[in-house]
Order: C-alpha cells, then sequence, then structure tokens
C-alpha cells in the first residue's frame, strides 16, 4: 500500500499494528502517524456508484424532519454530538465517532451545547 503523494523525498508506508511505519533507514527516532480504524464495513455495490462527500453544520438544538438518503454511507463528527433515529434504532455520537446511515428513514438531532459538524459521505447510484 502506498500512501501519500510520493515524489522527491518520498518514501512509501505499510499499515502494521494500526500504525505506519516508513521503510526507510535512520527514521526509528522520529514520531510515527497513528493509523486508527474508525469504521470497517463490507459494503455490496453496483459497478458503478457516485461518491458525495458534504461537510453539513446544524445549529444548537436543530433536529431534521424523517427523511431518506438515496444511498447509505459513513458519517464522521467533528464537533459536538447527535442523536440518530434510523429504522426504530436510537444512536448517540459525538466528536471523533462514526455511524454508518443505511438510506432508510431517519432523523437527526443535535444535543450538543453548540454547533454540531460533520462529514457525510454516500454511496449513491449513478443516475
Amino acid at each position: 500500500m502506498f500512501l501519500g503523494r510520493g515524489g522527491e523525498g518520498a518514501a512509501p508506508y505499510s499499515v502494521e499494528s494500526e500504525r505506519l511505519e516508513p521503510r526507510r533507514e535512520g527514521t526509528e527516532h522520529h514520531p510515527k502517524p497513528a493509523v486508527k480504524i474508525l469504521l470497517e464495513k463490507v459494503v455490496e455495490v453496483p459497478s458503478k456508484i457516485k461518491v458525495l462527500v458534504r461537510h453539513v453544520t446544524y445549529p444548537q438544538g436543530y433536529k431534521t424532519p424523517e427523511h431518506t438518503h438515496k444511498g447509505p454511507g459513513p458519517r464522521y463528527i467533528l464537533q459536538g454530538k447527535v442523536e440518530v433515529i434510523e429504522g426504530g434504532e436510537m444512536g448517540t455520537y459525538s466528536a471523533g465517532e462514526v455511524f454508518w446511515e443505511s438510506g432508510i428513514a431517519m432523523t437527526a438531532e443535535n444535543i450538543g451545547d453548540g454547533e454540531y459538524k460533520a462529514v457525510i459521505v454516500d454511496l449513491l447510484p449513478v443516475e
């Protein structure tokens, strides 16, 4: 696996024990980046999908009406706290957490003390 842009002086990295390890001599005294798996899910998709990445901000106390999305995907919480009700199941998520939204009817409510911010990734059918 190669991560990064490459170019002069770039080193390939390998994922070992959830840490990125440089494959270069003389780097043993430098801090190493940490990798934390936030979500791992097997997803069956058609041969061609559209990936849509959005940043959302909800003001304090905001609650969405019940709604659906055209496709499923992960939601990464950047700031705040959200309560999600989807398919009759309730979940509460805070900054640094990820949850999977399936695309069925749901609501999301900012239950934190300030703004709620998240990155939403949708896996959509190509129309």
